[in-house]
C-alpha cells in the first residue's frame, strides 16, 4: 500500500472539486493537491462505477440513476450548466427554511460576479448586467406582470460546460495530481489535538484493479455531489457510534428537489411569438436566456421558463455537435443529416449574425415548464442500507415520496401567472394542466438534489458550518448542493460554487497558512 501525502485531497472532479482545485492551485501554487474520483476519463453513469444506491417510496426518484456521472469533470459533462443565483423569493417563503435562505442569497450577492470571472467570464459584457434583463425585455409588456419576476441565466460555452477543462489547465501545475478510476473508501479519523473534536487522520483509497493506498492530506474536501456526500459523511458518523456527533440525526434528512411540469404546451404559431421576446440570445459567445420566478406567497419556491421543441435536422446536427463537445465524444451523425442540415444551419448561422439570437425554426413548438421545489418531510431522506457495494461501502438508500403533495392544487394556483405570460404575448396554448388535460401521473425530477447537508452555528443545528466546513472535525469541508436548505428557485450549482468562492477558499486558506 503506498502512503501519499498532500494538502488538500479533493474527493470527487465534478463542478466543485474542479473549482476548488482550479481556485486553491491559482491562489497557493504552490500546493500539493490530489483529486480523486471513481470514475474514468469520460465520465460515467453509476452502474460503470458500482455505486448502485436503494430507493423506496412510492414515486419513482430517477436522479440517482440517470443524473449522475463520475469521472474527469463528473455531471458536468451532461448538465445544461444554467448559471443563475437564488433570490429574495427564496427567503421571503415564510418557512422554517428562511433565515437560513436569506444569509445564502446575501453570499451570493457578494460573490457572483467574482464567480462568474473564475469561470471565465472576466472582461465581458455579461459581468455588466449579470442576471438583469435586457432591454428589449424590460421594456416588453412580459415584465409588467407584477406576480413576477424575471431573471437572465447565462449558459456557459459548450467548450466550458465540461468542468475538465480546469483541471485540463492544470496539467502543467507541478502540484496537482488528479487520481481517477479510485475510490474513497474509508475516511480514517483521529482525536484532535488542539481541541476536542477529530480530525481525518488518513484517507483510504482502492483502486478500480483492487490496489489500495493510503492518502494523508492537511485538509480534506468532500465534492461527490449531494447523494455520495450525503452516504461519506452517514458512514463518518456511522464509524464514530451513534453518541459522539450532534450533527448525526441532521445528515439525510431534508432531501429535496424540483419537481417539473409542462403546464402550458403551444402550437406552432404561438412559439413564433414567444420566440419574437424570450428565444435564447447570444452574447460574446454564451447564450443567455429569461426565466420567470413567481412571487405569490401561495406558491411554493420554483421558477418557470420557456423550453422550445425543435427536431429539424440543422438543429438536431448542431446539438450533437455541442453535446460531443462538452462530453468529449464523437458526434453520433449521419452523412444523410448533415446533407439535410446544411440549408438549416445556414439559416440558424444568419438568425445569429444579424439578430443575436438562436433560430427558432418554423414548425417547432414550445411549453411553459414550471419546476418547484419539494418541501422538507421524512418522506424524502437518504439513510445508509446494510446492503454493500462492490468496494465494501454501504449502499445509500434513499426514501422518495410525492404522496404529501396536491400536485394539481400547486400547478392550478400557476394558473394566473400562465394566463398573464400568455395575455402579454398575445397567444394560447393547446393545452394546460389547470384545464386538466396534461396528466400528473408522471412528475420529471431534475437531479437537483438539496437538503441534506446543512449549514447551522452549532453541530446541533447543522452539520455545516457557514464555510461548509463539518462541525467537530477540523479538516474536513463538504461541499456540495446538500448544504443548500432546499432546491429553491434556481439550478442549484452555481449557487454552490459562489459559496465556495465566498465562503469555502478562505476558509481553506486561512487553515493552511
Amino acid at each position: 500500500m503506498a502512503d501519499l501525502q498532500y494538502d488538500v485531497c479533493i474527493i470527487g472532479a465534478g463542478a466543485a472539486g474542479a473549482y476548488l482545485a482550479k481556485r486553491l492551485l491559482h491562489e497557493r501554487p504552490h500546493f500539493k493537491v490530489l483529486i480523486v474520483d471513481a470514475g474514468p476519463s469520460i465520465p460515467v453513469g453509476m452502474d460503470e462505477v458500482a455505486f448502485s444506491c436503494e430507493q423506496h417510496g412510492d414515486t419513482p426518484y430517477r436522479a440517482p440513476q440517470e443524473g449522475r456521472f463520475f469521472g474527469r469533470g463528473g455531471t458536468t459533462s451532461a448538465w445544461g450548466a444554467s448559471l443563475v443565483p437564488y433570490s429574495r423569493k427564496d427567503f421571503d417563503v415564510e418557512d422554517a427554511l428562511s433565515t437560513e435562505w436569506k444569509s445564502i442569497v446575501q453570499d451570493l450577492d457578494l460573490s457572483a460576479v467574482s464567480t462568474l470571472k473564475h469561470l471565465g467570464f472576466e472582461g465581458s459584457d455579461l459581468l455588466r448586467q449579470s442576471f438583469e434583463v435586457s432591454e428589449k425585455i424590460r421594456r416588453h409588456p412580459l415584465n409588467q406582470i407584477n406576480q413576477i419576476e424575471l431573471q437572465r441565466n447565462i449558459y456557459l460555452p459548450f467548450t466550458k460546460k465540461n468542468f475538465a477543462w480546469m483541471l485540463d489547465e492544470l496539467a502543467n501545475v507541478p502540484g496537482a495530481q488528479v487520481m481517477l478510476d479510485s475510490v474513497v473508501t474509508k475516511l480514517n479519523l483521529e482525536d484532535h489535538t488542539a481541541n476536542s473534536s477529530k480530525s481525518v487522520k488518513s484517507i483510504t483509497i482502492q483502486t478500480r484493479s483492487g490496489d489500495q493506498n493510503s492518502i494523508t492530506a492537511r485538509v480534506v474536501l468532500i465534492c461527490q455531489g449531494a447523494i455520495e456526500t450525503t452516504r461519506t459523511l452517514l458512514e463518518v458518523a456511522h464509524q464514530q457510534g451513534d453518541d459522539y456527533f450532534q450533527w448525526k440525526g441532521l445528515v439525510g434528512n431534508g432531501l429535496s428537489d424540483h419537481i417539473s411540469f409542462p403546464v402550458a404546451n403551444y402550437d406552432s404559431d404561438s412559439t413564433q411569438k414567444i420566440a419574437q421576446v424570450l428565444a435564447p440570445s447570444f452574447v460574446e459567445g454564451s447564450i443567455t436566456g429569461t426565466r420567470m420566478v413567481p412571487l405569490s406567497r401561495d406558491l411554493p419556491r420554483s421558477f418557470a421558463h420557456v423550453v422550445f421543441k425543435q427536431n429539424g435536422a440543422a438543429f438536431t446536427m448542431a446539438r450533437e455537435m455541442m453535446y460531443s463537445i462538452q462530453s468529449r465524444k464523437l458526434p453520433s451523425i449521419d452523412v444523410s443529416t448533415m446533407g439535410r442540415s446544411v440549408i438549416g444551419l445556414a439559416r440558424f448561422a444568419k438568425k445569429r449574425l444579424l439578430d443575436g439570437v438562436l433560430c427558432i425554426e418554423n414548425g417547432s413548438t414550445a411549453s411553459l415548464q414550471y419546476d418547484f421545489e419539494t418541501p422538507r418531510s421524512p418522506l424524502r431522506r437518504i439513510e445508509l442500507s446494510e446492503a454493500r457495494d462492490a468496494y465494501g461501502k454501504r449502499k445509500p438508500s434513499i426514501h422518495w415520496s410525492l404522496s404529501d403533495i396536491d400536485l394539481r392544487s400547486v400547478l392550478q394556483r400557476l394558473g394566473d401567472v400562465r394566463r398573464q405570460f400568455q395575455h402579454s404575448l398575445d397567444v394560447d396554448c393547446v393545452d394546460s394542466l389547470s384545464g386538466g388535460e396534461i396528466a400528473l401521473d408522471n412528475p420529471y425530477d431534475v437531479y437537483h438534489p438539496c437538503g441534506t447537508t446543512p449549514r447551522g452555528s452549532r453541530p446541533s443545528q447543522g452539520v455545516l458550518d457557514e464555510d461548509l466546513s463539518v462541525h467537530q472535525i477540523a479538516n474536513l469541508w463538504a461541499c456540495s448542493t446538500a448544504v443548500l436548505p432546499s432546491a429553491g428557485t434556481a439550478n442549484p450549482t452555481f449557487s454552490l460554487l459562489c459559496l465556495l468562492e465566498h465562503r469555502t477558499i478562505p476558509s481553506i486558506l486561512r487553515k493552511l497558512a
